[in-house]
């Protein structure tokens, strides 16, 4: 008990001291640009905020893990006196007398032989009970009581409650370090992907750029033919009709000419001319076939 309340304080007396040399923590506030390079330049600096309800951006995640790494996996740790902790699936450690590891035997083995650690443990408490450190009273036996019941507990039920302990250490292991890991693992991965596609995308922009460019130039040289084609046809059309027009007014010009002509003679013949005109052309007749008749 003693023992213990001397750690406390001295572990308290050393986290004083290690909070006054500390730097001020600062104000949180949002990172602005270049503010990571000068967190970087005080890597010691204790300006995490003290209250979890303050949310972080993911810029400040980041600088905050690489400080945590800097401080306890850089080059300025002792590794030596103080090195990384290591997790051990399980204590395989022997002990003599149920209470004492056998490590401390052999280690007296040079010194006391075989059977002088025995004889040291079983000397030590014939010497207490002679001089009266260790009183012979109603609560000694009820502690030899309590000592045997706790033993015999731990060599008959030892094994399951060693089993129930490590499988619970590991359930909780899993829950609050593996899962979390392996979930933060897989959406880290679905994020980087996912980058990696935009980087992809970005690097495929000009080719696209370029692939619409060249479609929107296909498009407005076929909107130009087209127009083209369609101006053609118009002036087309316009000719045909200005030339269908000027020939039915020559025709319908030429007509008119030759009935009015027609007209015209047919008035300017009198009867006695028809007469005449008609007995000259049977004589011509004749003429013509008695000709033919040579």
């Amino acid at each position: 008990m003693l023992s213990t309340l001397a750690a406390r304080k001295l572990a308290s007396k050393a986290l004083a001291s290690v909070r006054l040399i500390s730097v001020t923590p600062q104000r949180h506030s949002a990172l602005v640009p270049g503010q990571e390079a000068t967190i970087e330049k005080a890597p010691y600096q204790d300006d995490y905020p003290s209250s979890a309800n303050i949310p972080l951006t993911l810029e400040e995640k980041v600088v905050y893990w690489k400080r945590a790494n800097d401080v306890f996996f850089g080059p300025d740790r002792d590794t030596k006196n103080f090195p990384h902790p290591e997790y051990k699936e399980k204590i395989t450690e022997e002990y003599n007398f149920g209470v004492i590891p056998t490590r401390w035997f052999k280690a007296l083995y040079p010194q006391l032989g075989v059977s002088g650690c025995y004889t040291l443990v079983w000397g030590s408490i014939l010497f207490g009970i002679s001089k009266e450190y260790i009183v012979l009273d109603h609560e000694f036996y009820e502690f030899l009581i309590v000592i045997g019941f706790v033993n015999w507990v731990r060599f008959k039920y030892g094994d399951k409650i060693s089993a129930y302990l490590v499988a619970k250490q590991a359930l909780r292991r899993k829950e609050l370090y593996e899962e979390p890991l392996e979930n933060a693992t897989s959406g880290y991965k679905t994020e980087v992907a996912e980058l990696k596609e935009e980087i992809a995308r970005q690097d495929a922009i000009p080719v696209i750029f370029q692939a619409k460019q060249e479609q929107i130039d296909l498009q407005l040289e076929a909107e130009y033919r087209q127009r083209l084609a369609e101006v053609h046809d118009t002036v087309r059309r316009r000719l045909e009709y200005q030339a269908d027009m000027e020939h039915a007014q020559r025709s319908f010009e030429q007509d008119h000419m030759v009935n009015w002509i027609v007209n015209n003679v047919k008035k300017s013949i009198t009867p006695q001319q028809e007469k005449e005109s008609i007995a000259n052309c049977i004589k011509t007749l004749k003429n013509m076939s008695a000709t033919a008749a040579l």
